[in-house]
């Protein structure tokens, strides 16, 4: 495959999407189950509502879903991300497709997939020429003048003469290959040379070299065209047969690229593809419920700290109404006419411990057991040839004549052209 990557569903082959953001919760996208593979939202939600175990697709295990779990997920008691985590790899990769790709404004055109087929038939049935008038681009000769000629410049000014006035304007004859020998240039092929098979000149039979034909079996070419007419007759209706295989060729080429563009095409490495995302999908949820785990170890400690806190604030709060409460009872004692009928060792013991009481806030932390993180580099190293492709896939088109075919399959009756721009899909 190219850039892009099919990530799909192995349960209903539906292609991941953010649809989540509906209304209703009919989205497609990933979430983990048990054995570390992920299947879209959408069949979580059915097979958890049928009561039926999870078969994974890929390793054929089972995860049973508790009754009770059921229940709290019909009830809305619990969330369904709870169970099944979600796939925050392939996820990000969607969201990021969303933001970073751009509609396409028009489909691709026909043209870049197919080989216009007209335009070939065109090329070859019409000979292109210079009017000899108006030095114009043309197709047309004059039939009996045998001059090439526009259509416009025939009406106007070729048939005004009467001498002319019978001519007849069709378009430009197909010349055949000339007839030089490539040899000896601008020599005429008067000659067949029997023994070498070939079209000779003068100089190919009178000129002593290596390539001479001085010696050998030599005929005119007009008696050995008869022959040849006779050959041509016969193999003609071979190329036609030939020429409409080539077109529906052309026309299976251009579907083969359709396909290709449209991520439907080479079903082998489309396979091959989502059995790679399936293995780094099963690796990705090791790797997220590791995280979970080491992420809730860094909660519970962090709670631990906050309850201390929460604690050390309560005590703090029981001092200051202590102390309030103190500060009344000593300047209720301090007053002369009181003081006689209060227990005042009482409330210098009480001051005493006021005063010693611990109010400054400190954090308790002991540098032996000092939080760090510590990464195993090793794992990182084996994770990097987690997966690996063994083997050549290396395909490679090419053409087969039929000779080279074990079963050659009968050619269309007409020549094949491509689809118009609407049906190409």
């Amino acid at each position: 495959m190219d850039e892009k990557i099919i990530n799909s569903c192995p349960n209903c082959c539906q292609t991941y999407s953010l649809k989540s953001l509906a209304p209703e919760p009919k989205s497609n996208i990933p979430l983990f189950i048990k054995c570390g593979h992920s299947i879209c939202e959408c069949c979580v939600r059915n097979i958890v509502k049928s009561g039926e175990p999870i078969e994974c697709k890929i390793c054929l295990r089972t995860m049973e879903i508790k009754t009770t779990d059921i229940a709290k997920l019909l009830q809305n008691k619990i969330q369904l991300y709870s169970l099944f985590p979600v796939n925050v790899n392939v996820l990000g990769e969607l969201a990021l497709k969303m933001i970073v790709e751009k509609p396409e404004v028009e489909e691709k055109k026909a043209q870049e997939y197919f080989i216009d087929l007209q335009a070939i038939l065109d090329s070859t049935d019409q000979t292109q020429g210079q009017c000899l008038e108006c030095h114009g681009s043309t197709t047309k000769m004059c039939q009996q003048c045998a001059t090439v000629i526009c259509a416009s410049c025939f009406e106007k000014s070729h048939k005004n003469f009467v001498v002319f006035k019978n001519h007849v304007l069709q378009n430009i004859e197909l010349k055949v290959s000339t007839n030089n020998c490539k040899v000896h240039c601008q020599k005429s092929l008067e000659y067949y040379c029997k023994d070498c098979a070939k079209s000779v000149c003068m100089d190919c039979l009178m000129v002593g070299s290596e390539k001479s034909c001085k010696n050998h079996d030599v005929v005119s070419i007009l008696e050995i065209n008869e022959k040849f007419l006779s050959d041509l007759r016969e193999i003609l209706p071979q190329v036609d047969t030939t020429f409409r295989r080539l077109t529906k060729t052309a026309v299976d080429i251009g579907h083969q690229l359709v396909k290709m563009d449209n991520d439907s095409g080479s079903p082998e490495l489309l396979q091959v593809s989502a059995s790679i995302e399936q293995h780094f999908s099963k690796l990705q949820a090791i790797v997220q419920n590791h995280r979970q785990e080491v992420m809730e170890n860094i909660s519970r400690l962090r709670r631990i700290e906050r309850e201390s806190l929460l604690r050390v604030r309560d005590e703090v709060a029981t001092a200051i109404k202590q102390s309030k409460q103190l500060m009344n009872a000593l300047k209720s004692a301090l007053d002369c006419e009181k003081n006689q009928t209060t227990n005042l060792s009482t409330l210098l013991e009480e001051a005493k411990c006021i005063v010693d009481r611990p109010w400054c806030l400190t954090k308790a932390e002991s540098d032996k057991d000092k939080l760090k993180v510590c990464v195993s580099e090793e794992l990182c190293l084996l994770v990097s040839d987690y997966v690996q492709l063994v083997g050549n896939a290396q395909a490679r088109y090419g053409l087969r004549s039929s000779s080279q075919l074990a079963a050659v399959p009968p050619p269309p009756p007409q020549p094949v052209f491509p689809p118009t721009r609407g049906m190409v899909e």
